[in-house]
């Protein structure tokens, strides 16, 4: 699955990720900074036998991007990671563990919908599709 480039203003400095959690990490705080912490929707795939693990986040339809260095279905730094990125969204009903493996492949995605809190903050609760 082919990284998708972001759409964004050329100021926006991407880094590379390579599986690197961290730098998955470094392009979600610039993305979120640029496009809003409500993205629309998230999608998983991943083949564990390859190692290959994908997080494609879509904010509204034109702007999308796939991470490629956070990761679940074990424990480490790989899901550590995804746990603060979907934090950093305030989605407040999923984690790297409710993310589906089966048979060593994860294909399932979720809408986002914003919901606001009792003191008005707005929060993200995650609906599988």
């Amino acid at each position: 699955m082919p990284a998708t480039l972001p759409s964004c203003i050329p100021s926006c400095k991407i880094t590379p990720e390579g599986g690197d959690t961290f730098a998955s990490l470094d392009n979600a705080k610039r993305l979120v900074s640029l496009w809003g912490n409500q993205p629309t929707m998230l999608t998983f795939y991943a083949d564990t036998s390859k190692g290959d693990y994908y997080l494609t986040v879509w904010w509204g339809l034109a702007k999308t991007f796939t991470f490629s260095g956070f990761s679940w279905g074990y424990s480490g730094t790989g899901p550590r990671g995804l746990d603060q990125f979907l934090a950093m969204l305030f989605v407040t009903n999923l984690t790297a563990r409710d993310i589906p493996v089966v048979d060593g492949m994860t294909r399932v995605s979720y809408a986002l919908h914003p919901v606001k809190s009792l003191v008005g903050e707005t929060w993200l609760q995650a609906e599988r599709l």
